[in-house]
């Protein structure tokens, strides 16, 4: 682990693979890999009787297909293995409450345009880190955090912040620095949804002014 990233991103959603057969009933589970037997055997057996040079190269096309499909799906767990790790690390390193990463789209003036970063809750500060190494990017107590809001796009890609979705796309937030004020916006959320993120600063908020 002492090579490794501060931060990966894991798949999302539908990058992951589908496993059909598990959505239906476990007594069709038999009869789906019959199916699936039947549509290989089949054609081999046609094609054994054609030319057995057609059936050899059949098995062997089949054979490489099926090996492919395997390793893709053990580099696949692999992976998803090797990046839970590199996270969980990430979380026992900052002692983070809520860690996950986005795009910064624009209006952080310590960030470039489109840069991913690594959002960390910390008691009452909002970290943002680089994915290369844990040296923070900035920190932002959520006491100078002013509005928060999660970005809805519709159809025409006409953004919406005047509701509270959780099928948002992107967060929005404000914070006040040096007399000045920013609003920056984040989208490409991972680990956790805007949705979540929105909720989990608005306690952070609640909970510092309390101690305050």
């Amino acid at each position: 682990m002492n090579n490794s990233p501060f931060w990966e991103d894991g798949f999302f959603p539908d990058m992951q693979p589908k496993r059909q057969a598990f959505l239906l009933p476990r007594p069709w589970h038999g009869f789906l890999v019959l199916y699936q037997v039947v549509l290989i055997l089949v054609p081999a057996a046609v094609l054994w009787f054609i030319s057995p040079w057609f059936f050899l190269f059949y098995i062997v096309l089949m054979v490489s297909a099926y090996s492919l499909m395997i390793y893709r799906r053990r580099k696949f767990l692999s992976d998803q293995d090797r990046i839970r790790q590199v996270q969980n690390a990430a979380r026992e390193l900052t002692g983070a409450a809520k860690i996950g990463s986005a795009i910064h789209v624009a209006g952080h003036p310590a960030l470039q345009r489109e840069q991913p970063v690594v959002i960390v809750l910390i008691d009452a500060r909002l970290v943002l880190y680089p994915y290369e190494k844990a040296v923070p990017l900035d920190e932002i107590p959520v006491s100078q955090i002013g509005s928060v809001q999660t970005v809805v796009y519709d159809d025409e890609r006409v953004p919406h912040v005047d509701v509270i979705d959780s099928t948002a796309q992107a967060l929005q937030f404000s914070f006040r620095r040096n007399g000045n004020d920013f609003s920056c916006l984040f989208r490409r959320m991972q680990n956790l949804r805007p949705i979540e993120w929105y909720h989990a600063i608005q306690q952070a908020r609640l909970q510092s002014s309390a101690i305050h």
